[in-house]
């Protein structure tokens, strides 16, 4: 089962329930960063550049994702009010992914646009692999309370 962070945990140490699409979220994320760092590991075998390039790119998906995962994550009373923020939390998730971008491109001198892309690519396929590979699995994030922890 997946083990949340202490933010998912309530003042009283009882975790709190996430909807199974946060939980998603927070999930392709993870996942982003986790093949970020094991394939440029994996890529330090060929080349320091070729895995300075692969962390590069992956960062540059991995951190707005992140950024918009953050700025989705708190509940709204209004449809309205939500909206409002999945646009905002889209428009600065393109924007850092454009500043990631230029900035790469002219700060990191060994940069192989190959692996650079190529880790753009893999870091995108997380968004449709990891719902795919979740799907039907009854974990939903948290420990369902017990009669016990209901009456208290």
């Amino acid at each position: 089962m997946l083990k949340l962070p202490a933010l998912f945990l309530s003042s009283k140490g009882h975790r709190v329930p996430v909807s199974p699409s946060r939980l998603t979220v927070i999930r392709i994320v993870q996942a982003q960063f986790l093949v970020t760092f094991l394939l440029a590991t994996a890529l330090l075998v060929q080349s320091q550049a070729a895995a300075l390039s692969y962390v590069s790119g992956g960062l540059t998906i991995a951190l707005p994702s992140a950024f918009m995962a953050w700025r989705t994550g708190r509940r709204v009373a209004r449809p309205a009010a939500a909206l409002v923020i999945l646009i905002n939390a889209e428009i600065g998730k393109l924007l850092l992914t454009a500043l990631m971008m230029g900035a790469v491109f002219v700060w990191v001198e060994a940069l192989q646009p190959g692996w650079y892309f190529t880790a753009l690519v893999v870091g995108m396929m997380c968004n449709i692999m990891v719902p795919l590979l979740w799907r039907g699995r009854r974990d939903t994030g948290y420990d369902r309370p017990t009669q016990d922890s209901a009456q208290e």
